[in-house]
C-alpha cells in the first residue's frame, strides 16, 4: 500500500509540475460500460472527481487525503463520449454546496442509472477510487461550456466549423 501511494504521489507532483495539470482524484460513483453491444470488456469510469492532496509530514509518517482547492467536477470527458456516441446525456452534478447534501451523492448517482436505463449490461456503482486521472482537458472542457457562444460567433471559428459565410476577405486574417 505504502508503495502504490507514494507512485500516485508522485505521479501527481510530476503532472503539476511538467504540466501544470493537477491530475489526483477522488472518483465517486463509477459507471460500467462497453464501447459496443457486442463487446466484452467492460469499461469503469468514475463520474465525479473530486481534486485531492496525497501527502505524509515524513517518510515513516501515515498518508493523508486532503481536499485540492478545486471544487468537485463531473467527468466531462466521459459526458462528451457518451452524449457522442450514445447520445446519452448525463445528469447535472449539482454545486459543490448541494453535495454536501446527506443524499446528494446518491441522488446523482440515481440520475445517471436513469440516465443509461436503456442499455443493458451498463451499471452505476456507489465506489469511491482514488486515482491520477489525466484529464487535461478538464480545463478546457469547462473554457467551451462557459464560452461556447462567444466561440460560436467567431469567424475564425466559424470558418474553421465550415461556415463559408465567415470565411469572407473582410472578416478573416491569415499571417
Amino acid at each position: 500500500l505504502d508503495l502504490r501511494l507514494r507512485r500516485l504521489h508522485l505521479r501527481a507532483k510530476e503532472s503539476l509540475s511538467e504540466q501544470g495539470v493537477h491530475s489526483l482524484f477522488l472518483g465517486f460513483g463509477l459507471l460500467k460500460w462497453y464501447e459496443s453491444n457486442d463487446s466484452e470488456v467492460a469499461l469503469f469510469s468514475p463520474l465525479m472527481l473530486v481534486p485531492v492532496d496525497l501527502d505524509r509530514r515524513t517518510a515513516d509518517a501515515p498518508w493523508t487525503i486532503s481536499e485540492y482547492e478545486d471544487d468537485a467536477v463531473p467527468n466531462y470527458s466521459l459526458g462528451q463520449l457518451l452524449k457522442a456516441d450514445f447520445d446519452v446525456e448525463m445528469p447535472e452534478l449539482p454545486q459543490l454546496s448541494e453535495l454536501e447534501a446527506p443524499d446528494a451523492r446518491r441522488e446523482f448517482l440515481d440520475e445517471v442509472r436513469e440516465a443509461v436505463t436503456d442499455f443493458n449490461r451498463w451499471e452505476v456503482f456507489d465506489d469511491v477510487v482514488l486515482n491520477t486521472f489525466s484529464f487535461q482537458k478538464i480545463a478546457m472542457w469547462q473554457d467551451l461550456g462557459e464560452n461556447w457562444e462567444r466561440i460560436g460567433k467567431h469567424d475564425l471559428c466559424r470558418s474553421i466549423a465550415g461556415d463559408e459565410s465567415a470565411t469572407a476577405a473582410d472578416n478573416i486574417y491569415f499571417l
